[in-house]
């Protein structure tokens, strides 16, 4: 009876925390109406810096850095679905791989080992030839890792990318998608 309290109690404590993790950022839920995060982040110190009534950037402080934030929400109930952080631009291969490390291994402190990750660059592209900032804005650099609900990677605008998604708010998302798409044609 003891081991099949102890198995119940180990699975609720996986599902609960398989359920939260990656879904909040600065203590902001992933969740919502995109009026009400939007809302929080401005509380935060944040400030918008593009309007949009589905999905607006804004700009704000994140530990010791600047960082532009996009919310994504469901483009019916506005309900929000994901965050996604852009750490400042970087302009050199050792910086910006050397932030990306850094972040991953605080990621991967709190979080635990990424489901999956990948580090190398595409045909033509190969690092330590000096060209690794082109082959970034070519979008041959893959230097990702995801987690069930969040990722971190190296994107195209020489920027990490932090972003955390909320897996039943983003099924109102495509519920929503594929009633506008039913309702167009």
């Amino acid at each position: 009876m003891k081991k099949l309290i102890t198995f119940i109690f180990i699975v609720a404590l996986i599902i609960t925390k398989s359920n939260i993790y990656g879904q909040e950022f600065l203590g902001i839920k992933i969740d919502g109406k995109l009026s009400e995060v939007v809302a929080k982040f401005k509380l935060k110190g944040f400030k918008v810096t593009r309007p949009d009534n589905t999905n607006p950037f804004l700009s704000g402080k994140a530990g010791v850095s600047v960082v532009d934030v996009l919310i994504l929400s469901s483009p019916i109930t506005k309900t929000v679905y994901k965050i996604a952080v852009y750490l400042p631009k970087r302009d050199d291969w050792e910086t910006i791989k050397s932030e990306y490390e850094d972040y991953l291994n605080t990621l991967t402190a709190k979080y635990g080992t990424p489901t999956n990750s990948f580090n190398f660059f595409s045909d033509p592209y190969k690092e330590g030839e000096g060209d690794e900032m082109n082959a970034i804005a070519m979008e041959k650099c893959h230097y990702s890792a995801y987690w069930e609900n969040m990722s971190i990677s190296i994107s195209e605008y020489k920027q990490i990318n932090i972003s955390y998604e909320n897996p039943k708010n983003f099924t109102i998302r495509n519920i929503e998608v594929a009633k506008l798409k039913k309702d167009a044609f």
